[in-house]
């Protein structure tokens, strides 16, 4: 998974995925979009998580769609598409 995507759990049932890319808003990438869909894919398949939550790295505000990522573009992973 990408360093831009950081992956926690807390209290053993809650999964949460850090956009971790301050220096450009957290926009989403290609590889972002493949660190999240890895991400979840892990959430729906682990029984004991219950729970998923996305957010972004502080001080960077909401995530965006990179300017260079087509809206387009899909990434498939594990079946699921992103």
């Amino acid at each position: 998974m990408p360093d831009e995507v950081l992956v926690d759990t807390v209290d053993d049932s809650v999964l949460v995925i850090t956009i971790n890319r301050p220096q450009v808003r957290n926009a989403v990438d290609e590889a972002v979009a493949v660190g999240i869909a890895e991400a979840l894919s892990r959430l729906d398949s682990d029984d004991t998580l219950s729970v998923g939550i996305i957010t972004g790295a502080e001080g960077s505000g909401r995530p965006r769609r990179h300017s260079g990522l087509r809206r387009e573009t899909a990434v498939e992973v594990d079946g699921v598409l992103s």
